[in-house]
């Protein structure tokens, strides 16, 4: 919609010149006339060299007359590759061609033809230029402009990885050769060795595996324009915070922000993945590990929060998983703050504005859950262990399509409120996409029997109150159910997941898909807790239902229901059982942890909330055969909120427990006296 400029300045602009105006290039290229005396309307000025246009006459004398008008400049900003800074022209071209001669232009035509796929056109923001300014100011000004539309495109120039490494030592100010070389120990395990060559040529090949993978990839270009926006603002570092479902989230958010032309950013990742081969691809990648247990080393806490401060005065992007490790229960699991904390203060120190955003990545199906399931009968089997076999499973494994949604961004001060980081979570959770396999999995859980007909139309029923949510966005599949449906029961029945009854045409769910089931369904409780609460008529069991949910639920705040929001007479019977099922036994479970805590008779010293749930998780599990530890680590993290749980886990309030298990056990019991839920 910009209308092209009227006339072009140097001979570097020759394929924008009509015609007509070949005369007055021809005499202007060799400096024998000045442009011909008309008003100018556009103007277009390679600005590569500041300084040759400034001692320029033909130039000084083109902007005489528009010194009087106002002028409002616009910078256009073209990238030939990947390597971010470099044109594809030899220096020793430059010899012959010049930079403003006939023969460049043509070079660079060529060069356009022949690696047009490498091309990145990206016009920029206008901005006003007030009159009567000298030719010096005026091109100050448009280099000034230019430059950081440039680098709100491509990025701060950036330090090398091994420059920012040295600095981090040199912060540190060492004196003891013990110390020295202990850190630069700890440096090496940290460190990424990011490569931009290396790591397009990674991304390239892992974008081929992914297409291979999943169907397709669902996200909005107004939210990466939005991403772009962001990175436009000067002194900025923006914080991608993704949910932490697979290990695909940070291949595919990478893949996509490389593909849409934004800044890649550097990567936390555990240690657990730093082995060979995969650590010394990911480090090239812009991946730097850290450890995952790091709350009693002092110095190892230092040494980290040094280099994410160089990081982050270096201008780098930082993407980290705010839950620490993957999600096993398929909801947002409470946020460790730690990194958070590091990277606001050191935003702070470093004058840099800091903006997270928070991701969400859903998917239709996941290999994991079932490696998660396996999980609950012994320890976690490390990465490491038998990693090419489980590749070879993972890549033979065809998942479906994968939606990515970006969150509105939140701005991080220099001191982290708990707060903050709880609403990172809730922004995460609510971006969350209701996916077809979710809502599926959700009606054959919390029904005994299913007919094929009747859960389409149930489906169909749900999905129009669900829409009502304004931030509730819903799965594509889901459009189209009869077939979905159909296709889905048929190829779960030839896995044994789903079994058919006595009756034709009704299904069940075969006990061995309970845990997978359950995962997808808990993808979405932040959505169907909304579905719930109207049907609590006492205001007791209300509130208590509302303040566990809210806190067991990073994603659920019933403050956002809309005023338009209700059921109606004709799906409240079948709805009210759908909901009192899918939540009751989050409630069991808050009433199971409160009885086993209170039969312990000593709770350990100095034990952190992932350590009493391991405790806890032998005997709960056994009576709930769908069970995560991250589930009990959010009823913990509810129980501390509500004072039961005290003095840093040390200590059960005996009293608010009793009081607290009395009102659970009363809405449990309304729960259960609705028909064919018990």
């Amino acid at each position: 919609g910009i209308v092209p400029p009227s006339k072009s300045f140097g001979s570097k602009t020759i394929f924008f010149i009509s015609f007509k105006k070949l005369k007055t290039f021809l005499l202007s290229f060799f400096n024998m006339s000045t442009i011909a005396e008309e008003r100018i309307d556009g103007l277009y000025i390679p600005i590569d060299s500041p300084g040759d246009l400034l001692k320029n006459e033909i130039f000084r004398k083109t902007y005489e007359p528009l010194r009087n008008r106002e002028v409002r400049i616009i910078p256009i900003v073209t990238l030939w590759s990947k390597e971010l800074g470099r044109k594809s022209r030899w220096e020793w071209m430059v010899k012959i061609t010049g930079k403003y001669h006939l023969w460049s232009t043509t070079w660079e035509l060529l060069m356009l033809l022949i690696k047009r796929r490498k091309l990145t056109f990206r016009i920029g923001i206008a901005k006003k230029c007030r009159k009567n300014i000298t030719p010096e100011i005026f091109i100050k000004k448009l280099h000034r402009i230019w430059l950081d539309s440039r680098e709100n495109i491509v990025g701060v120039s950036l330090k090398s990885w091994l420059d920012i490494k040295n600095e981090t030592l040199f912060d540190l100010k060492l004196r003891d050769p013990e110390k020295i070389r202990e850190a630069v120990e700890i440096l090496n395990g940290i460190a990424t060795k990011y490569s931009p060559a290396r790591a397009e040529f990674y991304t390239r090949i892992t974008g081929r595996i992914l297409y291979s993978l999943f169907s397709r990839y669902h996200y909005s270009n107004e939210e990466i324009i939005h991403l772009r926006r962001i990175c436009s603002m000067p002194g900025t570092n923006m914080v991608l915070i993704p949910t932490h479902r697979s290990y695909f989230d940070y291949l595919i958010l990478n893949y996509i922000l490389y593909k849409e032309k934004v800044t890649i950013p550097l990567v936390a990742a555990g240690d657990n993945l730093s082995f060979f081969p995969l650590g010394i691809i990911l480090r090239q990648m812009g991946v730097f590990f850290i450890r995952r247990k790091i709350r009693d080393d002092i110095f190892y806490t230092t040494v980290l929060s040094c280099y994410l401060k160089n990081i982050v005065a270096a201008g780098y992007d930082i993407e980290f998983f705010i839950e620490g490790g993957r999600s096993r229960s398929g909801m947002v699991r409470s946020p460790r703050t730690g990194m958070l904390k590091m990277l606001s203060e050191n935003g702070k120190n470093a004058g840099r504005k800091l903006f997270v955003v928070p991701v969400s990545v859903t998917y239709e199906k996941l290999k994991e859950v079932e490696d998660y399931k396996l999980e609950k009968t012994g320890a976690k089997i490390p990465e490491k262990e038998n990693f090419f076999s489980r590749l070879k499973i993972l890549l033979k494994t065809r998942y479906g399509p994968v939606y990515i949604r970006f969150a509105r961004p939140v701005y991080l001060g220099g001191k982290l409120k708990e707060q903050t980081a709880l609403r990172i979570a809730e922004y995460q959770e609510r971006a969350t996409t209701v996916s077809f396999s979710a809502l599926f999995s959700t009606f054959f859980l919390c029904m005994d029997k299913v007919g094929s007909n009747d859960l389409v139309e149930k489906m169909e029923a749900t999905l129009v109150y669900l829409k009502k949510l304004p931030f509730v966005k819903t799965a594509p599949a889901l459009e189209n159910l009869d077939v979905n449906c159909s296709r889905l029961i048929r190829r779960l029945m030839r896995k044994g997941d789903i079994l058919e009854t006595e009756k034709r045409g009704e299904f069940k769910l075969s006990p061995e898909a309970f845990h997978e089931f359950s995962y997808y369904k808990n993808s979405i409780a932040f959505a169907f807790a909304y579905f719930l609460i109207p049907f609590f008529n006492e205001e007791k069991q209300r509130a208590v239902a509302i303040d566990f949910l809210e806190t067991f639920i990073k994603g659920f705040n019933y403050s956002l229901v809309p005023e338009d929001f209700f059921i109606s007479d004709k799906d409240k019977k079948w709805i009210k059982k759908l909901v009192f099922c899918f939540f009751r036994e989050n409630f069991a479970l808050l009433q199971a942890t409160l009885n086993e805590l209170r039969a312990l008779k000593n709770l350990a010293e100095n034990q952190s909330r992932t350590e009493l749930a391991e405790k806890l998780f032998p005997a709960l599990s056994s009576k709930f055969t769908s069970l995560s530890i991250d589930e009990i680590f959010e009823i913990i993290f509810f129980l501390e909120k509500k004072l039961i749980l005290v003095n840093n886990l040390k200590e059960i309030e005996c009293e608010a427990a009793e009081f607290f298990a009395e009102e659970i056990s009363k809405i449990i019991v309304l729960m259960e006296q609705e028909d064919s839920i018990v």
